[in-house]
């Protein structure tokens, strides 16, 4: 997984699915 985070809170759903930290995309 080599994606940027955008907000720290992008970086706990990021590291728990990968699918999921798309959803909280703005």
């Amino acid at each position: 997984r080599t994606m940027t985070i955008h907000n720290g809170m992008f970086f706990s759903t990021y590291d728990r699915d990968n699918d999921g930290w798309v959803t909280t995309d703005p």
